[in-house]
């Protein structure tokens, strides 16, 4: 099956809807928050995230080694699914896609924690060419000149 992709865009998102292939089974839709939106999003992640760089060495340590360490990770990665979940669901509503609620997950797309996601509440379907998908969503800022905002089909 042929993937496309269709190019939506908001006052602060460029949101890239694309269709699951064929062998992809039917489930609920996942929404992927670009990193670099969700720190320019939020100050509080941002510091966090300023935080964790100054660890040096101890980034590496067990859990248990040292508890401060311990208890920066924990509100890091409680502020990422927080800003990761906002920023998804709130481009759904720019988009008028109706009422979606979500859960984020560190496994939204795949068995290991390589791409943490929002998995929707249900799936999203889009018109993409002449028939109706079951979409992914991929959510970047508006200024990013990395994101290629033509509609392409491949």
């Amino acid at each position: 099956m042929q993937h496309s992709r269709i190019i939506l865009t908001t006052d602060e998102y460029v949101v890239k809807a694309v269709a699951r292939s064929g062998d992809e089974r039917s489930s609920k839709s996942r929404a992927y928050v670009s990193r670099v939106l969700a720190v320019l999003h939020d100050v509080r992640l941002r510091e966090l995230e300023e935080q964790e760089a100054s660890l040096g060495d101890r980034r590496f340590s067990e859990r248990g080694e040292f508890p401060d360490v311990d208890k920066l990770y924990d509100r890091l990665n409680r502020r990422v699914a927080t800003v990761y979940r906002e920023i998804a669901l709130d481009a759904l509503r720019r988009l008028e896609c109706g009422d979606f609620t979500g859960n984020f997950s560190r496994y939204a797309g795949c068995s290991c924690p390589c791409s943490p996601g929002v998995v929707l509440s249900r799936g999203y379907y889009s018109r993409i060419g002449d028939r109706m998908c079951q979409v992914d969503l991929f959510i970047s800022p508006v200024d990013d000149p990395a994101v290629d905002t033509q509609l392409t089909l491949f």
